[in-house]
């Protein structure tokens, strides 16, 4: 679990995460709705690649608000937030 948290992940590793993975990174980072409707259908981190992100976590069963879309997109893309002064 250690790894996904570290900054310098790619969208590419994100596309690897297992369910558990993902549902641990997302949990992490206090995005637990979308967590738990992931867990829940089973969608690992290659579900997300070649979909419009923004379109399907807009939709039910997601409902997520655009503050919820942009942190999962900066995640996807390898953004981890800076939690050390």
């Amino acid at each position: 679990m250690e790894s996904i948290l570290c900054p310098g992940q790619t969208s590419e590793d994100f596309y690897k995460y297992s369910v558990i993975e993902l549902y641990r990174l997302l949990k992490h980072f206090n995005l637990h709705d979308i967590a738990n409707i992931c867990y829940d259908y089973r969608y690992d981190g290659k579900y997300f690649a070649n979909v419009d992100v923004q379109e399907l976590l807009q939709d039910q069963p997601f409902s997520a608000s655009n503050i919820q879309i942009l942190k999962f997109k900066k995640l996807q893309d390898g953004w981890r937030p800076s939690t050390y002064t």
